[in-house]
């Protein structure tokens, strides 16, 4: 069944922001420890994650990275270190942003999963300026390639043909 109940995008957007501002509260002073310990930096990034998948309404088995790419959001452990550079190196809010979305592009580069995702939004960071298009549940599952397609559907076991027929 579609995830097409809830809020329209830009309330969604809303929503998300407030819980990663939660998220991230006081990022600056423990950022620091995202850098040594790798369990905390995975442990952010997956509630980042579900927040997102949740927001996007797209399906649990969506990438983390193509969810992020589809939300036009940079990871959380990206935006933390941003902030720390801000607070704690003095690094100008423009230069940090930028040296933020290099780290962001290159990880997306070098990430071997969300291929359709990547194939269909090639540049993330352009994707991610636009200043138009909501995200309906339609255009996530076709940016996602998970959605009510045949073939996704075959791909995991919910039918046996690549053509979805119409049931009366």
């Amino acid at each position: 069944m579609p995830r097409i109940e809830g809020p329209a995008s830009r309330k969604r957007r809303i929503l998300v922001a407030a819980a990663i501002s939660r998220l991230l509260y006081g990022a600056e002073i423990w950022a620091e420890s995202l850098s040594t310990y790798t369990t905390a930096r995975d442990k952010i990034r997956k509630a980042q994650r579900g927040v997102v998948v949740s927001s996007n309404r797209a399906y649990k088995n969506v990438s983390g990275i193509a969810a992020l790419i589809i939300a036009e959001m940079i990871p959380a452990d990206l935006f933390t270190e941003e902030k720390r550079e801000i607070y704690h190196d003095r690094i100008d809010k423009k230069e940090a942003r930028e040296k933020t979305r290099r780290k962001w592009t290159e990880e997306i580069r070098n990430h071997r999963g969300a291929r359709w995702t990547k194939e269909q939004i090639q540049d993330p960071l352009k994707w991610m300026d636009r200043a138009h298009g909501d995200q309906e549940h339609e255009t996530v599952q076709f940016l996602s390639g998970h959605g009510c397609f045949g073939t996704y559907r075959k791909k995991i076991g919910k039918s046996n043909s690549n053509v979805e027929t119409a049931k009366d």
